[in-house]
């Protein structure tokens, strides 16, 4: 079973699943996703459901500007001694997605203007955080386009707005590369008060949804530090 967005597009059956598929192939451009978070909610031995949310957004080449929240789930069930995949459904909130050709200024998505404003930033600040990446290459990342970084044991989590890279270098190191204009609110997180949506008593709550932790104790040093540095 496959339930889509589109009302018009609820199928059974493996056979009619793939032909729309198929049909729908052409129509899909090119994109990307990031910020993907995936949860086990129910797990019984034969059947469990995997519940995920994620940004999809346009390549630069397609020539479009869209950008959405997803969600999706997929339910699995053990038949013939294996799990299966029984049903999938993927939607995202609607206005949401948004063509170039109908842009407006006042309604294009929050998500959506700050990943422009980010790009727009990046070509004329030509400051760079460079790392080695745990795949092996050595990566250039526009500081503005950084949302937050954070330590993960010996690495360090790059959180950008295309996506996320993992650097096999501590976040202390990190930290020097980033320079005066990012604020450390945690031991393991450093922020860039660009993207700060909502500073609250233990967390900071970020302009994609992330919450990024803060010790009750450092909440007003935390806070004020932030403030300086946007201002």
């Amino acid at each position: 079973m496959w339930i889509s967005p589109e009302k018009d597009r609820y199928m059974r059956g493996l056979d009619e699943v793939s032909a729309d598929f198929r049909k729908s192939a052409h129509d899909i451009k090119s994109s990307h996703v990031s910020h993907a978070q995936f949860s086990v909610v129910q797990n019984c031995g034969d059947a469990c459901s995997v519940v995920g949310r994620y940004v999809v957004t346009m390549d630069e080449e397609t020539g479009l500007i869209r950008q959405s929240h997803e969600r999706c789930q997929f339910n699995w069930e053990r038949k013939g001694g294996e799990l299966r995949v029984v049903s999938m459904f993927v939607s995202w909130p609607r206005g949401q997605m948004v063509p170039e050709e109908t842009c407006r200024v006042d309604s294009i998505s929050k998500v959506t203007r700050r990943y422009l404003e980010a790009r727009i930033a990046a070509q004329s600040d030509k400051r760079r955080l460079v790392f080695p990446d745990v795949n092996g290459p050595i990566r250039f990342v526009s500081l503005n386009e950084v949302l937050w970084v954070g330590a993960k044991r010996k690495h360090t989590i790059i959180h950008t707005v295309s996506g996320d890279y993992e650097a096999s270098i501590g976040l202390s190191e990190v930290e020097r590369s980033l320079g005066q204009g990012f604020v450390r609110v945690h031991r393991s997180f450093i922020v860039n008060p660009s993207y700060v949506a909502l500073i609250e008593r233990r967390e900071i709550v970020m302009s994609d949804d992330t919450r990024v932790p803060v010790p009750e104790k450092r909440h007003a040093e935390v806070a004020a530090r932030l403030m300086r540095t946007t201002n």
